[in-house]
């Protein structure tokens, strides 16, 4: 089983390298945050909230989730270090694992934050690392199409 995690961490990293190192990052807020002005309250809070969130979003709680994928998407502030694939493939995860029902607001956000001005590269890993993120949290694949 710990294989099979360190495996989806891997798929959401994109690294081909297998190695302790490597996969503990990725449970990791402290890597997709940046650096906040002493006086900028504002990304303090955010920072906070976020890295609350990250393992919520792990654990499986569809706000923090939305929250993560919100903020790598774009930025929260300054707060967080931009990861737009990373943050749709997070919100890709959240529409395919509640298929039967997903959220207006998740594909809205999908489709104004994850779609357009992304090349075929990057729609490729979003589906990877949103599949990756599916079986990390949720012990589950998505049916990615051929």
């Amino acid at each position: 089983m710990k294989k099979s995690v360190a495996v989806s961490i891997l798929l959401l990293l994109g690294s081909s390298v297998v190695s302790a190192q490597s996969v503990a990052p990725a449970l990791s807020a402290d890597n997709h945050m940046r650096a906040c002005e002493q006086e900028d309250h504002v990304c303090q809070a955010t920072r906070s909230e976020f890295k609350a969130s990250f393992p919520k979003a792990f654990a499986g709680e569809h706000e923090a989730q939305r929250n993560v994928s919100s903020c790598l998407t774009n930025g929260c502030d300054d707060a967080v270090q931009r990861n737009r694939v990373l943050g749709c493939a997070w919100r890709l995860m959240i529409i395919k694992f509640m298929a039967d029902a997903p959220e207006l607001a998740d594909k809205t956000f999908f489709s104004a934050n994850c779609t357009g001005s992304l090349t075929d590269a990057d729609i490729d890993q979003i589906e990877k690392q949103a599949d990756g993120l599916l079986h990390a949290v949720y012990r589950k694949s998505m049916q990615l199409p051929d």
